[in-house]
C-alpha cells in the first residue's frame, strides 16, 4: 500500500473515532437529560395537583370572605404565568411565587376564625400539606439527577459536546 492511502485511512479512523466518542457522549448527556425531564414531571404533576387545591381554596374563601378580591385576582394571575412557562428552570424560579399565594390564602383564613376552624378549609389545608411533603421528597431525586448531570456536562470534552449541540442546563430546585 502506499504511504498517502495509509495516511487516509489513519486520517478516516481518527475522525470515525472522534465522531463516534462525541456521539456517545451527546447520547449519555440526553439520558442524563431524560431522567431530569422525568423527575422533573413527576414534581410538575403535583405543583399541578397543588395549583388545583389553591384554586379550591381561593373558591370556599371567596365564598366567606367577599372582601379579599384583589388578593384572589393576584393569585389566579400568578397562576396563570406559572401555567404558561415550559422551560423547567423557569417554572423552579416561578415556584416560590405559588409558595407565596399560599401563604397569603392561608393567612386570609386563619386571620378569620369561623374560617379557620371549617372543616373544608382544614381539609385543604391539609392536602396541600400532603402535597408539599411529596414535592419536597421528589425534589431530592430531582435534585440528584440535576447534580449528576450538571457534573457530567462540566468535564473538558462533555462541555464541548454542550456548547456543540447546545444542550440545557438544569438548576437545583430549592
Amino acid at each position: 500500500m502506499k504511504i498517502e492511502a495509509i495516511v487516509i485511512i489513519v486520517i478516516m479512523a481518527v475522525i470515525a473515532f472522534i465522531t463516534f466518542y462525541i456521539v456517545g457522549k451527546y447520547n449519555r448527556l440526553k439520558l442524563y437529560e431524560n431522567r431530569i425531564i422525568n423527575k422533573w414531571n413527576v414534581i410538575n404533576k403535583l405543583i399541578d395537583e397543588k395549583i388545583e387545591i389553591l384554586l379550591k381554596t381561593i373558591t370556599f374563601l371567596k365564598e366567606h370572605i367577599k372582601e379579599e378580591e384583589v388578593t384572589y385576582n393576584d393569585i389566579n394571575i400568578v397562576i396563570d404565568n406559572y401555567n404558561k412557562i415550559d422551560n423547567i428552570n423557569d417554572k423552579i424560579n416561578e415556584y416560590s411565587k405559588l409558595e407565596e399565594s399560599f401563604d397569603r390564602l392561608y393567612t386570609i383564613g386563619e386571620n378569620n376564625s369561623k374560617i379557620d376552624s371549617d372543616v373544608e378549609y382544614n381539609m385543604l389545608k391539609e392536602e396541600n400539606n400532603s402535597i408539599n411533603s411529596k414535592i419536597e421528597y421528589s425534589k431530592e431525586f430531582y435534585n440528584n439527577e440535576v447534580n449528576v448531570y450538571n457534573s457530567k456536562t462540566s468535564s473538558f470534552i462533555s462541555n464541548l459536546v454542550v456548547k456543540m449541540f447546545d444542550l440545557n442546563r438544569y438548576n437545583i430546585f430549592r
